[in-house]
């Protein structure tokens, strides 16, 4: 049989690092449920029990769709955070920080780490699931073996992934198939065989939510082990009684009808193009600007071979060094890209950011003016640290700390080098950012706010921590919406990015009052590499983020009052 893998996509772009780090020995525990041998190091028995819990829920859910049972289970080992997971020897090769988790198909073992929200760790978990199932259909199937997997395209076997983690309406990758189609760019099932283009996630999803709502979710096992048989051209002929084009044209057709408006085509997007594949990229992600307006620090591919930290003039866009580069640093393991972005200290010296040392996640904080590493700050009982947020004052750094799989704020003292844990919650506590004024601390959390009577797994709200007392309050934005990466721009007024419209755009949050207003109307989205990426900075009353935009992450810069946004509050 052939070895074969497949992952849960955080990013498109590829790590190349060293060989696999190996910093420490893991003992594993046995937690057994019905159809699961879940192995883990766990400490604590109610997250031992909550994955027990997801790891049943995902069976009955795709085992209803998918029409099979595992007779004997199915391994799934757990690791406390990324660093720990990128050491598996479980799986053959490295892994890339982007890789969020592996489904080994000899064994049908899931191996994958906690994610700082629980939604995160179950879109995941959901996700490689559907891939053991994929392989036991092969593997039971009395005319294939394991090798015919190979026959299905990797947008088939990752789209059904996704869509049966995510579910049909999804509008992250909506933003995705609407660019597209406004781009001219749609492709047909013939071309999404190029995956440096076309993400097989995505429009893989999309093609899988296409065919469910056309024809049944019986159809996803038919269709794919007729692919597995004699591949997918065969498939869909005999199972639709179509033609591979003609079904690319409904698809196409349908996705066009559900998804475009009339004022898609002629929407003006504001402000000036900082980076975009004319002078950089095609992913220029997770913008962070010095205070004065002078520097701002970006990822992007430039380079071809990987995503790096760049440093670059905030007017011109000329770039200015290097920050971090995977493969000329001996240093770091990896840089953390996916769900964080740095952070600059209030005298514009300093650029805080999140990476991989040594098997722990760290913060480093890189001084701009000589170009060197000044300090490296990890918690030794946290397992993995996120989004650095530099206070007001610069006496300190707060940030999002991971423990068990849970997800709390946490504050870095330079007077005394201590740390002290802001929130203690069962809730994720991620994105902070601080008021001007340096009385509260924004971010984002799964927990409802006291008017939500049901908050469905995976949306998010806004909430705000008081400094003085310790106090949080969860405010209702958007229910039943993701509303992500909070930025005050004043001592009231708060940006936000939300998709409650079913795109990505930007909001206004008056906080003493509650108003809400809408800043933008596109028709692609604000967003960065995944849907839980940063993509919004401010400084000297200057906006910048992220847009996806012909299938391109552009940086955008304009001032706030382009955006009918007061700077002053």
């Amino acid at each position: 049989m052939m070895f074969l893998y497949f992952s849960a996509e955080y990013g498109k772009a590829q790590y190349f690092g060293k060989n696999k780090p190996s910093y420490r020995s893991f003992d594993f525990h046995l937690s057994q449920t019905d159809h699961f041998d879940i192995y883990h190091y766990l400490s604590d028995s109610s997250r031992i029990a909550f994955i027990g819990g997801l790891a049943e829920q995902w069976y009955h859910y795709h085992h209803q769709i998918l029409a099979d049972t595992f007779d004997n289970r199915s391994p799934v080992l757990m690791y406390r955070n990324h660093a720990d997971f990128q050491q598996t020897n479980a799986i053959m090769g490295d892994i890339g920080v982007g890789t969020g988790g592996v489904t080994e198909g000899l064994k049908r073992r899931v191996v994958m780490p906690f994610s700082f929200s629980d939604y995160q760790t179950s879109h995941v978990l959901g996700h490689e699931m559907v891939h053991a199932f994929q392989y036991h259909i092969i593997e039971e199937s009395s005319n294939l073996n394991l090798g015919a997997i190979s026959r299905v395209p990797l947008w088939m076997i990752e789209g059904m992934a996704e869509y049966l983690s995510v579910g049909n309406s999804d509008a992250y990758t909506a933003v995705w198939m609407r660019d597209a189609l406004l781009s001219n760019d749609f492709p047909s099932l013939n071309e999404l065989g190029n995956y440096s283009r076309y993400s097989p996630y995505r429009f893989g999803q999309a093609f899988w939510s296409y065919i469910a709502s056309r024809y049944g979710e019986q159809y996803l096992r038919r269709l794919f082990v007729a692919s597995a048989i004699n591949g997918y051209h065969s498939a869909i002929e005999n199972q639709l009684g179509l033609t591979v084009d003609s079904l690319s044209s409904a698809w196409r057709s349908t996705l066009t009808s559900k998804l475009i408006t009339a004022e898609d085509s002629t929407y003006t997007m504001i402000g000036k193009r900082l980076f975009s594949s004319q002078n950089s990229g095609k992913y220029n992600l997770s913008p962070s600007v010095s205070p004065d307006g002078k520097y701002i620090v970006f990822l992007s591919e430039r380079d071809i071979y990987s995503l790096d930290l760049f440093l670059a003039d905030a007017a011109s866009g000329e770039i200015i060094s290097k920050i971090y580069t995977s493969s000329h640093n001996a240093d770091i393991d990896a840089l953390e890209y996916t769900e964080t972005a740095g952070s600059w200290s209030p005298d514009n010296r300093y650029y805080a950011f999140v990476a991989y040392r040594k098997g722990k996640s760290v913060i480093i904080f890189y001084d701009v003016e000589n170009g060197q590493t000044d300090r490296i700050i990890f918690h030794p009982d946290v397992d993995a640290v996120s989004a650095p947020a530099w206070s007001p004052n610069g006496n300190g750094i707060a940030f999002s700390a991971m423990r068990m799989g849970i997800s709390n704020l946490c504050f870095f003292s330079f007077a005394d080098n201590s740390f002290e844990f802001l929130t203690q919650s069962s809730y994720a506590a991620m994105q902070p950012a601080w008021s001007p004024d340096g009385r509260w601390l924004w971010f984002i959390t799964d927990e409802p706010a006291h008017e939500q009577s049901f908050f469905f797994p995976g949306n998010f709200n806004l909430a705000k921590l008081s400094i003085k007392t310790g106090q949080v309050e969860v405010v209702s934005t958007f229910p039943g919406a993701k509303n992500l990466n909070p930025l005050p721009i004043n001592d009231r007024e708060v940006l936000f990015l939300s998709n409650v419209n079913g795109r990505r755009d930007l909001y206004v949050l008056d906080g003493p009052t509650g108003a809400l207003k809408r800043a933008t109307d596109y028709a692609t989205g604000i967003m960065g590499i995944t849907e839980m990426s940063p993509a919004l900075n401010m400084a000297q009353d200057t906006l910048y983020y992220s847009m996806l935009k012909s299938g391109v992450f552009q940086i955008i810069k304009a001032p706030l009052e382009a955006y009918c946004i007061r700077p002053k509050g």
